[in-house]
C-alpha cells in the first residue's frame, strides 16, 4: 500500500526569532516528510494550491518538491490567520508572500519546511529598542548531507581558505561541516534577498563560529549590500541534524 504524499506533519517555534535584535513577532514553523512515489498533479486541486505554468515541462521529484513546500506554507499561513491565500512566485521566483508577513520555504529530496513571522504595520519603539529593526528577513534552508566525494571539487565555492583550515579543527566530517556552512549562507541569503534586492555568493559572507554543542552559527558579510547591511555585519542562526540532512535558520 502506498503512503500518503503528506506524512509526519508537524509544527514548532521559530528557533532564530529575535537572536539578531529584530523584533519578535508572532511567528511559526512548520515540516513534513512527503513520499515522492505517492505525488499525483491532481494533489494540488486536492490541497487548493495553484499548480505554476512553470512547472508543466517539470519533472516530477520538482512538480512534488513544490507542492510539498506550498503546502507547509498553506498550514502555517492559516495558523497567522491568513487563510485561503494563493502563494505565487515573483519574476525573480521567489515566493510572494501576504502584506505584512515574512516566510521561507525550503526542501529536500523528502522533507519541506517553511517558516513565517506575522509582522505588525506598525512599531512602538522603547529607548533600549533603538537598535532594533523594524523590518526583518527570515531565511530557512534544509540540505542533504554533501557525499563526501563531492566536496574537494566544490569547498571552493562555498568557503574562503580561512574558513577551510577552521573547519579542518571541528571534530565533525569535513563533508557534514560543508554541508552546515552552504545551509547556514544559503538561510542568510533568503533572509537578506528581499529586503537588499541584489544577489550574492557564498564567497560574500563567511563563518566566524559554530558551536555543534549549542547548535549555533555566526556568519559575517564580506561586502556592502546596503547601508544597514554592511560588510564586517554579523548575523547569527540556529541548526539542528538528523542523520540525513540538517537545518539551519536565520531572522535579521
Amino acid at each position: 500500500m502506498k503512503l500518503p504524499f503528506i506524512r509526519n506533519f508537524t509544527f514548532s517555534a521559530i528557533a532564530t526569532a529575535g537572536m539578531n535584535k529584530q523584533y519578535l513577532y508572532s511567528g511559526l514553523q512548520a515540516r513534513c516528510h512527503f513520499d515522492i512515489d505517492s505525488y499525483q498533479d491532481a494533489l494540488f486541486d486536492t490541497y487548493h494550491i495553484s499548480f505554476p505554468h512553470n512547472l508543466h515541462k517539470a519533472v516530477l521529484k520538482r512538480r512534488a518538491e513544490f507542492l510539498a513546500g506550498r503546502f507547509v506554507a498553506q498550514q502555517v499561513l492559516n495558523v497567522l490567520g491568513v487563510k485561503n491565500f494563493r502563494l505565487e512566485n515573483g519574476a525573480d521566483r521567489a515566493p510572494q508572500w501576504p502584506v505584512n508577513i515574512i516566510g521561507s520555504i525550503s526542501h529536500n529530496d523528502d522533507t519541506a519546511l517553511c517558516a513565517a513571522l506575522l509582522i505588525s504595520p506598525a512599531h512602538t519603539v522603547s529607548a533600549d529598542t533603538l537598535s532594533a529593526k523594524t523590518s526583518s528577513g527570515i531565511g530557512l534552508d534544509i540540505e542533504s548531507w554533501l557525499p563526501v566525494t563531492k566536496v574537494a571539487e566544490i569547498w571552493p565555492n562555498i568557503l574562503g581558505k580561512k574558513e577551510y583550515f577552521q573547519l579542518q579543527t571541528m571534530p565533525w566530517p569535513f563533508n557534514q561541516l560543508l554541508t552546515l556552512v552552504f545551509s547556514a549562507k544559503e538561510s542568510l541569503f533568503k533572509a537578506l534577498y528581499p529586503q537588499v534586492g541584489c544577489y550574492f555568493d557564498f564567497l560574500d559572507a563567511c563563518l566566524l563560529n559554530c558551536s555543534l554543542s549549542t547548535g549555533c552559527f555566526e556568519l559575517q558579510l564580506l561586502r556592502d549590500l546596503s547601508p544597514e547591511f554592511h560588510a564586517g555585519r554579523c548575523f547569527q542562526g540556529c541548526f539542528n541534524y538528523t542523520d540525513k540532512d540538517v537545518q539551519t535558520s536565520i531572522v535579521c
